[in-house]
């Protein structure tokens, strides 16, 4: 687990850093990624890691499917108001939360898990909730990430204070095995996080600390939307610079 009395660099005095308008296309890419998940011709039952605004439990919610959502508050959001009246919402830490055994076919966490004090725990807890053929995906910071290496103490993702866990690609499928799930895939998707790259090198080059970090700045989110595309150009050449993991899998039946 990262202590931040032994970390360099500067980070944000907030777990919130990031941008409404980026977090929507981040929204729309997750969303294709995730429907091949559900199960076809049936109403799932979906659970979502830390659910933010719940945007996405919006959508799932239009489109007809039962949704639950665990939450923990560090984002300080106001909840839509279509989820906080039909939704199954549980406030706390996922740590301690209960949920009910063999009961969801959907499971998803985008940019959560890293922020889990205890993610073996987490991932029992969700291995048990999981109905037999259920499936889990989270996105999470990538710890072998090139960029983690080129930028050091300024990689974007070291600016949040409450990114408590890094994983590598084989840490986390062990430690998803450990809990019981099986046909576990990791992958590179080189369309998450397109303002990592900008962000650290302004980090780099002006380490000063924001409450809201250094995308509260008007100035880097113009270089950020400037940036796109020779960022997807670079992550196409160099995969591994790519700054996050895409991980799923199945709950056996």
């Amino acid at each position: 687990m990262r202590d931040l009395r032994y970390s360099s660099g500067p980070v944000r005095g907030h777990a919130w850093g990031g941008s409404a308008a980026f977090d929507k296309v981040r929204i729309a890419i997750t969303m294709q990624r995730m429907r091949p998940l559900l199960p076809r011709q049936k109403r799932a039952r979906i659970l979502e890691l830390g659910f933010g605004r719940g945007l996405m439990l919006r959508e799932f919610l239009d489109a007809g499917h039962e949704v639950h959502g665990i939450e923990a508050g560090m984002l300080d959001v106001d909840i839509d108001p279509l989820v906080r009246e039909r939704a199954t919402l549980h406030f706390g830490h996922a740590e301690h939360i209960e949920l009910p055994p063999d009961h969801f076919d959907l499971v998803y966490g985008i940019h959560v898990i890293e922020h889990l004090s205890d993610p073996q725990r987490v991932f029992d807890k969700l291995a048990t909730a999981l109905a037999p053929g259920g499936r889990f995906y989270f996105v999470t910071p990538n710890a072998e990430s090139m960029g983690l290496e080129v930028f050091r103490d300024a990689w974007w993702n070291l600016e949040d204070p409450t990114h408590l866990n890094f994983f590598s690609g084989r840490s986390l499928t062990a430690m998803l095995h450990k809990a019981g799930f099986h046909d576990v895939r990791v992958e590179i998707p080189i369309l998450d996080s397109l303002t990592i790259e900008a962000n650290s090198a302004v980090k780099r080059l002006f380490p000063i600390s924001r409450r809201h970090g250094i995308m509260s700045n008007p100035l880097v989110k113009a270089l950020d939307v400037a940036l796109i595309a020779p960022t997807l150009a670079a992550r196409a050449v160099v995969p591994r610079l790519s700054p996050s993991l895409d991980v799923r899998g199945t709950k056996r039946g």
